[in-house]
C-alpha cells in the first residue's frame, strides 16, 4: 500500500530508466512529484529507439521537448534531480535539460560529478540519491 499522494510518490533511474523516470513525471505529474534522472540518456530525434518514433511522436516523450514545452506550473510541481558524471557521453544532452529548466525557473537539483557512465558512478553516489528522495518525500514537505 502506499499513500495516495503524488507527492509521496517518487520514481528515478539511471541511463534509460532515467530517460523513463524523466519521461513519466513529465507527463504523469499527477502521478508522481518526484523526480531523480541519474546519468539519463536522453536520445536524439534520429529513429534509432523505434519506440520513441520520430517528430512529434519523439517530441511526446523527450524529456528535452517536454521540458521546453510543458507549462511552467507542471514543471514546478516536480521535485527534480538530476546527476550525471562529467566523463559521461550523455553529458551534453543533460545539461541541456538542465538549462532549459534553470531558464524557465524550474527548481531542480543539478549535479556533475566526478566518473562516466558506469555501474560504479551509480553505486558510488546512491547514499546521495536515498537523501535526496527522503528529503523529498519528509512530512516537512507534505
Amino acid at each position: 500500500r502506499t499513500i495516495p499522494s503524488r507527492d509521496a510518490r517518487a520514481e528515478g533511474g539511471y541511463s534509460m530508466g532515467g530517460w523513463g523516470a524523466l519521461h513519466l513525471a513529465f507527463t504523469h505529474p499527477e502521478v508522481f512529484g518526484i523526480v531523480g534522472g541519474h546519468s539519463p540518456s536522453l536520445r536524439p530525434d534520429d529513429g534509432s529507439l523505434y519506440f520513441l518514433g520520430t517528430g512529434a511522436e519523439f517530441a511526446s516523450k523527450d524529456p528535452i521537448s517536454l521540458a521546453r514545452t510543458l507549462s511552467i506550473s507542471t514543471l514546478k510541481s516536480l521535485q527534480i534531480w538530476l546527476d550525471i558524471g562529467q566523463d559521461d557521453e550523455w553529458l551534453p544532452d543533460v545539461l541541456v535539460l538542465h538549462n532549459i529548466l534553470a531558464e524557465r525557473g524550474i527548481p531542480h537539483t543539478w549535479n556533475v560529478l566526478p566518473g562516466g557512465h558506469l555501474w560504479r558512478y551509480w553505486t558510488e553516489h546512491i547514499i546521495d540519491y536515498l537523501r535526496f528522495y527522503s528529503r523529498a518525500m519528509s512530512p516537512i514537505r507534505r
